[in-house]
Protein backbone atom coordinates (compact mmCIF):
# COMPACT_ATOMS: atom_id res chain seq x y z
CA UNK A 1 0.00 0.00 0.00
CA UNK A 2 2.82 2.44 0.85
CA UNK A 3 4.50 1.75 -2.48
CA UNK A 4 1.24 2.34 -4.32
CA UNK A 5 0.68 5.68 -2.52
CA UNK A 6 4.22 6.76 -3.41
CA UNK A 7 3.60 5.87 -7.05
CA UNK A 8 0.37 7.88 -7.11
CA UNK A 9 2.14 10.85 -5.55
CA UNK A 10 4.72 10.80 -8.32
CA UNK A 11 1.99 11.24 -10.94
CA UNK A 12 -0.26 13.59 -8.92
CA UNK A 13 -0.61 17.14 -10.20
CA UNK A 14 -2.38 20.13 -8.76
CA UNK A 15 -5.30 21.10 -10.99
CA UNK A 16 -5.23 24.52 -12.62
CA UNK A 17 -2.68 27.31 -12.85
CA UNK A 18 -2.81 28.13 -9.14
CA UNK A 19 -3.35 31.86 -9.61
CA UNK A 20 -5.40 33.48 -6.87
CA UNK A 21 -6.68 36.54 -8.70
CA UNK A 22 -8.30 37.61 -11.95
CA UNK A 23 -8.13 40.96 -13.68
CA UNK A 24 -11.17 43.21 -13.52
CA UNK A 25 -11.87 42.37 -17.17
CA UNK A 26 -11.74 38.64 -16.43
CA UNK A 27 -14.06 39.05 -13.46
CA UNK A 28 -16.64 40.75 -15.67
CA UNK A 29 -16.83 37.58 -17.76
CA UNK A 30 -17.67 35.40 -14.77
CA UNK A 31 -21.17 34.14 -14.14
CA UNK A 32 -20.82 34.59 -10.40
CA UNK A 33 -24.18 33.03 -9.57
CA UNK A 34 -23.28 29.80 -11.38
CA UNK A 35 -19.76 29.82 -9.94
CA UNK A 36 -21.04 30.20 -6.39
CA UNK A 37 -23.62 27.48 -6.99
CA UNK A 38 -20.93 25.12 -8.28
CA UNK A 39 -18.71 25.85 -5.27
CA UNK A 40 -21.54 25.09 -2.86
CA UNK A 41 -22.55 21.95 -4.76
CA UNK A 42 -19.12 20.32 -4.95
CA UNK A 43 -18.03 21.42 -1.52
CA UNK A 44 -21.00 19.45 -0.22
CA UNK A 45 -20.82 16.47 -2.59
CA UNK A 46 -17.04 16.03 -2.56
CA UNK A 47 -15.39 17.76 0.41
CA UNK A 48 -18.10 17.39 3.03
CA UNK A 49 -18.67 13.77 2.09
CA UNK A 50 -14.99 12.77 1.98
CA UNK A 51 -14.01 14.52 5.20
CA UNK A 52 -17.02 13.12 7.05
CA UNK A 53 -15.86 9.62 6.09
CA UNK A 54 -12.37 10.55 7.32
CA UNK A 55 -13.79 11.46 10.74
CA UNK A 56 -13.88 15.24 10.43
CA UNK A 57 -16.76 17.38 11.65
CA UNK A 58 -17.82 20.63 10.03
CA UNK A 59 -16.84 23.75 11.96
CA UNK A 60 -18.16 27.21 11.13
CA UNK A 61 -19.05 27.48 7.44
CA UNK A 62 -15.80 26.60 5.70
CA UNK A 63 -13.78 24.48 8.15
CA UNK A 64 -13.44 20.89 9.33
CA UNK A 65 -11.91 19.48 12.52
CA UNK A 66 -11.18 16.20 14.24
CA UNK A 67 -9.31 15.32 17.45
CA UNK A 68 -6.36 12.95 17.37
CA UNK A 69 -5.22 10.53 20.06
CA UNK A 70 -2.73 12.92 21.69
CA UNK A 71 -5.12 15.85 22.14
CA UNK A 72 -4.33 17.82 18.99
CA UNK A 73 -7.14 19.38 17.00
CA UNK A 74 -6.62 18.66 13.30
CA UNK A 75 -7.91 21.60 11.27
CA UNK A 76 -8.71 22.06 7.56
CA UNK A 77 -10.10 25.38 6.36
CA UNK A 78 -11.23 26.57 2.94
CA UNK A 79 -10.46 30.21 2.18
CA UNK A 80 -12.06 32.05 -0.72
CA UNK A 81 -10.27 34.83 -2.56
CA UNK A 82 -11.91 37.98 -1.23
CA UNK A 83 -12.05 40.20 -4.33
CA UNK A 84 -14.50 38.21 -6.42
CA UNK A 85 -12.08 36.09 -8.44
CA UNK A 86 -13.85 32.81 -7.52
CA UNK A 87 -10.76 30.93 -6.40
CA UNK A 88 -10.04 29.26 -3.07
CA UNK A 89 -7.14 27.81 -1.12
CA UNK A 90 -6.90 25.24 1.68
CA UNK A 91 -5.27 25.90 5.05
CA UNK A 92 -4.39 23.22 7.59
CA UNK A 93 -2.89 22.98 11.06
CA UNK A 94 -2.82 21.09 14.33
CA UNK A 95 -3.37 22.81 17.67
CA UNK A 96 -3.39 21.51 21.27
CA UNK A 97 -6.82 21.50 22.89
CA UNK A 98 -5.22 20.90 26.32
CA UNK A 99 -3.72 24.41 26.21
CA UNK A 100 -5.99 27.46 26.67
CA UNK A 101 -6.79 28.89 23.22
CA UNK A 102 -8.41 32.24 22.52
CA UNK A 103 -8.83 31.50 18.81
CA UNK A 104 -7.73 28.87 16.33
CA UNK A 105 -3.93 28.69 16.46
CA UNK A 106 -2.70 27.90 12.95
CA UNK A 107 1.05 28.47 13.28
CA UNK A 108 1.71 24.73 13.23
CA UNK A 109 0.62 24.22 9.62
CA UNK A 110 0.41 25.95 6.26
CA UNK A 111 -1.53 25.94 2.99
CA UNK A 112 -2.06 22.65 1.19
CA UNK A 113 -0.77 23.81 -2.19
CA UNK A 114 2.29 25.37 -0.60
CA UNK A 115 3.03 22.17 1.29
CA UNK A 116 2.82 20.10 -1.90
CA UNK A 117 4.40 22.40 -4.49
CA UNK A 118 6.46 24.84 -2.39
CA UNK A 119 4.44 27.75 -3.79
CA UNK A 120 1.09 29.27 -2.91
CA UNK A 121 -1.71 27.64 -4.89
CA UNK A 122 -5.38 28.52 -5.35
CA UNK A 123 -8.04 26.36 -6.98
CA UNK A 124 -10.57 27.76 -9.46
CA UNK A 125 -14.37 27.40 -9.33
CA UNK A 126 -15.34 29.69 -12.21
CA UNK A 127 -17.89 27.19 -13.58
CA UNK A 128 -19.38 23.77 -12.86
CA UNK A 129 -16.74 21.68 -14.66
CA UNK A 130 -13.83 23.60 -13.15
CA UNK A 131 -15.30 23.52 -9.65
CA UNK A 132 -15.84 19.76 -9.80
CA UNK A 133 -12.28 19.10 -10.98
CA UNK A 134 -10.88 21.49 -8.36
CA UNK A 135 -12.68 19.83 -5.46
CA UNK A 136 -11.76 16.37 -6.72
CA UNK A 137 -8.14 17.51 -6.88
CA UNK A 138 -8.26 18.94 -3.36
CA UNK A 139 -9.81 15.72 -2.06
CA UNK A 140 -7.04 13.67 -3.65
CA UNK A 141 -4.37 16.05 -2.33
CA UNK A 142 -5.75 15.71 1.19
CA UNK A 143 -5.76 11.92 0.89
CA UNK A 144 -2.21 11.70 -0.48
CA UNK A 145 -0.44 14.45 1.46
CA UNK A 146 -2.43 15.89 4.32
CA UNK A 147 -3.82 12.76 5.99
CA UNK A 148 -0.27 11.33 6.31
CA UNK A 149 0.87 14.67 7.76
CA UNK A 150 -1.87 14.50 10.37
CA UNK A 151 -0.96 10.89 11.10
CA UNK A 152 2.66 11.92 11.64
CA UNK A 153 1.59 14.27 14.42
CA UNK A 154 -0.69 11.77 16.09
CA UNK A 155 2.62 10.33 17.35
CA UNK A 156 3.51 12.27 20.50
CA UNK A 157 7.23 11.51 20.14
CA UNK A 158 7.24 13.02 16.64
CA UNK A 159 5.21 16.01 17.77
CA UNK A 160 7.41 16.67 20.81
CA UNK A 161 10.58 16.42 18.72
CA UNK A 162 9.26 18.91 16.16
CA UNK A 163 8.39 21.35 18.94
CA UNK A 164 11.80 20.85 20.55
CA UNK A 165 13.50 21.52 17.24
CA UNK A 166 11.44 24.69 16.79
CA UNK A 167 12.34 25.90 20.28
CA UNK A 168 16.00 25.37 19.38
CA UNK A 169 15.60 27.41 16.22
CA UNK A 170 15.36 24.51 13.77
CA UNK A 171 11.83 24.91 12.49
CA UNK A 172 10.40 22.43 9.99
CA UNK A 173 7.08 21.46 8.46
CA UNK A 174 6.01 25.09 8.09
CA UNK A 175 6.11 26.15 11.72
CA UNK A 176 6.06 29.91 11.21
CA UNK A 177 6.03 31.54 14.65
CA UNK A 178 8.92 32.40 16.98
CA UNK A 179 10.74 29.85 19.11
CA UNK A 180 9.21 31.46 22.23
CA UNK A 181 5.76 30.71 20.83
CA UNK A 182 6.54 27.00 20.60
CA UNK A 183 8.10 26.98 24.06
CA UNK A 184 4.60 27.46 25.41
CA UNK A 185 3.28 24.57 23.33
CA UNK A 186 6.09 22.32 24.54
CA UNK A 187 5.56 23.36 28.15
CA UNK A 188 1.86 22.50 27.96
CA UNK A 189 2.69 19.15 26.40
CA UNK A 190 4.88 18.35 29.41
CA UNK A 191 2.20 19.72 31.73
CA UNK A 192 -0.44 17.48 30.14
CA UNK A 193 1.77 14.54 31.03
CA UNK A 194 2.16 15.82 34.61
CA UNK A 195 5.86 16.56 34.28
CA UNK A 196 6.42 19.74 36.31
CA UNK A 197 10.19 19.36 36.17
CA UNK A 198 10.26 19.59 32.38
CA UNK A 199 7.82 22.50 32.46
CA UNK A 200 10.06 24.36 34.90
CA UNK A 201 12.97 24.07 32.47
CA UNK A 202 10.95 26.08 29.97
CA UNK A 203 8.52 28.32 31.86
CA UNK A 204 7.98 29.35 35.41
CA UNK A 205 4.69 27.83 36.46
CA UNK A 206 3.09 31.21 37.06
CA UNK A 207 3.40 31.89 33.31
CA UNK A 208 1.01 29.03 32.65
CA UNK A 209 -2.49 28.09 33.65
CA UNK A 210 -1.61 25.88 36.63
CA UNK A 211 -5.04 24.27 36.73
CA UNK A 212 -3.73 21.80 34.16
CA UNK A 213 -1.91 20.12 37.06
CA UNK A 214 -5.06 19.76 39.13
CA UNK A 215 -7.28 16.70 39.02
CA UNK A 216 -9.33 16.86 35.87
CA UNK A 217 -7.27 19.81 34.68
CA UNK A 218 -6.77 18.67 31.12
CA UNK A 219 -10.45 17.81 30.68
CA UNK A 220 -11.45 21.21 32.08
CA UNK A 221 -9.20 23.12 29.69
CA UNK A 222 -10.44 21.06 26.74
CA UNK A 223 -14.04 21.74 27.75
CA UNK A 224 -13.37 25.48 28.06
CA UNK A 225 -11.74 25.53 24.62
CA UNK A 226 -14.69 23.65 23.15
CA UNK A 227 -17.04 26.30 24.48
CA UNK A 228 -14.85 29.31 23.67
CA UNK A 229 -14.17 28.24 20.09
CA UNK A 230 -17.69 26.87 19.60
CA UNK A 231 -16.27 23.57 18.38
CA UNK A 232 -18.75 20.94 17.19
CA UNK A 233 -20.27 18.54 19.68
CA UNK A 234 -19.11 14.98 19.39
CA UNK A 235 -15.51 15.96 18.68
Amino acid sequence: MCGMAFSIKKTFKLYGDGNWQRSSAQRLLLNTEKADGAYKKYKKEIMDSYLKQAGFLKWKSESYVRLNDIGLLEYIGLQKERHGGRTFTVNFAVMPLYMPLQWEETNFGTRLGLYISKKDFWWDYKDDKTARKSFENVRDAIELYLIPWFEKYSDEVEYRQTLTDAVNGNQSDYLTATSRYYEKWLAYLHAKNGNKEEVAKIFSLNEMDEKIFLEGGVEKIVSENMDRLKLPKGL
